[in-house]
């Protein structure tokens, strides 16, 4: 015997949460973005071992990024396994 109405018995799913949810953390994924303002550091001066500022900045910046990423990545890591997001 089938029925199409749902059975009482069974409880109601859970509603679906936001897959987005703000942590403090996030805010380190901001510094990289500091190699995107160009005007910051579009300039000659200082140079370090014969490279212009503006190569050497940039160059600065992509481990900078990557501490940052790697940082908010392990902080963030525990609660994103255990499905707590």
């Amino acid at each position: 015997m089938s029925s199409s109405v749902a059975d009482p018995e069974t409880p109601d799913p859970a509603p679906a949460r936001p897959h987005f949810r703000f942590r403090a953390w996030n805010l380190l994924l901001l510094v990289p973005l500091i190699s995107l303002i160009t005007p910051l550091f579009n300039m000659t001066e200082p140079t370090l071992l014969g490279l212009p500022f503006f190569y050497w900045f940039q160059i600065a910046v992509i481990p900078l990024g990557i501490l940052c990423t790697l940082t908010v990545h392990l902080v963030t890591r525990e609660r994103d396994e255990e499905g707590d997001r």
